[in-house]
């Protein structure tokens, strides 16, 4: 056994490593994604029923109508009321005492 005064070796073994566990993720999530997008499309043919364009016009209008309904509805405003009285309003807190 010889030393690996750099830690090389390591580090090679270790960015393989890696890589190696990325590359099999890739491959394992595109297995799964082609096989539900087969699955998919076959349930669609075999449905066979397909929307209309204007259809699909009219549904992308409904969410976009209901998305800006919802930012409209779910603004967030930040207002100051500097009427109230609290703690650190008073006098005696801004200033030190000798």
């Amino acid at each position: 056994m010889t030393n690996d005064p750099h830690g090389l070796i390591l580090t090679l073994i270790s960015v393989g490593t890696v890589f190696l566990c990325l590359l099999l993720l890739y491959a394992l999530y595109s297995l799964v994604g082609r096989f539900f997008i087969s699955k998919q499309e076959k349930q669609t043919a075999a449905s066979g029923k397909e929307l209309p364009e204007s259809d699909k016009e009219e549904i992308a209008a409904a969410i976009a109508l209901a998305l800006s309904l919802y930012r409209k509805d779910n603004e967030r405003t930040i207002t100051i009321d500097p009427s109230k009285e609290s703690p650190w309003s008073k006098a005696e807190r801004n200033f030190r005492k000798k």
